[in-house]
């Protein structure tokens, strides 16, 4: 899973891409918020980057957050559908709905064996690498 944060740059998205690529579920922060504190610079992604970056990250699914509700939001829920829409990646968008929960299931490794200890900031299976058909997406 990634989580963009207030990140509103493609090239800190391409540079962690690099190193996770592909993820399962891509959480973006994808309203182009924008206050004169930064100087009207972007502090989220804007709906044409948010889709750019599902691509650079190859997510499976994108769930956008801080994209409505708040005056400094400058894009919203109309410009991510038209977004990932133009970029040919409308069905792995999940717009969440305010009281209804999203439930988004990870594939896991079939080759996955069990570590013994969960630590944090480990993956709780190890690849064996190869796996049946779809081949294995992990990064092993």
């Amino acid at each position: 899973m990634y989580v963009s944060g207030d990140n509103a740059s493609l090239e800190v998205v391409r540079a962690i891409a690099d190193r996770v690529r592909p993820v399962e579920v891509a959480v973006l922060f994808a309203g182009a918020a924008r206050t004169a504190l930064a100087s009207g610079a972007y502090l989220t992604l804007t709906t044409q980057a948010a889709a750019e970056a599902a691509k650079l990250l190859g997510a499976r699914a994108v769930v956008p957050l801080h994209f409505e509700g708040w005056t400094h939001f400058t894009q919203g829920r109309d410009s991510l559908l038209a977004a990932f829409d133009d970029a040919g990646l409308a069905d792995r968008l999940h717009l969440p709905e305010p009281d209804d929960p999203k439930e988004l299931t990870a594939r896991r490794c079939s080759t996955a064996i069990p570590t013994r200890r969960r630590r944090p900031g480990r993956v709780v299976g190890a690849c064996r690498g190869g796996g049946p058909s779809p081949p294995c997406r992990c990064r092993r």
